[in-house]
């Protein structure tokens, strides 16, 4: 799905060079053709101009891609990072850069230059966070029944 993007590419949205319009547009038909490969040709393409990640999976139904980065860049590693956020789509948003999205990216031939485990720091959050959620829930539960008792 790349009909939108396709059209603010000519129409100059992203800029009017013809080197800039040849290589947006290189990269829309390639992830295209990597949507319909894997499967998943109803996951939609966007170009956004958001810094940070060269890539980004929404909820599993939208790719977007840093306008910058595809620019800069050999398109062999847009094709990369393409692969890295169609995976995302193939094992589920939530599942980040665990063991199950490594496997489908590796098969897919992603090439890793980050480490993508999950730092103890991160685990820790993660815990505390749950405990507290759950701790706030058992506290709402007991207060209710108190209520009700009065």
């Amino acid at each position: 799905m790349i009909q939108n993007e396709i059209e603010k590419i000519i129409g100059n949205k992203y800029g009017n060079s013809y080197e800039t319009k040849l290589k947006l547009l290189e990269v829309l038909f390639l992830a295209e053709e990597l949507l319909k490969k894997y499967n998943v040709e109803t996951t939609e393409i966007v170009l956004r101009d958001h810094y940070g990640a060269k890539g980004k999976c929404n909820n599993g139904y939208k790719i977007s891609l840093q306008i910058n980065f595809i620019i800069k860049e050999d398109i062999s590693i847009v094709k990369n990072t393409v692969l890295h956020e169609i995976a995302h789509v193939l094992a589920g948003v939530i599942n980040g850069h665990n063991k199950i999205w490594k496997n489908i990216a590796k098969e897919m031939g992603v090439t890793f230059k980050k480490n993508y485990k999950l730092k103890k720091a991160y685990i820790s959050i993660i815990i505390i966070t749950l405990f507290r959620f759950t701790f706030y829930q058992i506290s709402i539960i007991f207060i209710k029944q108190k209520k009700k008792k009065i």
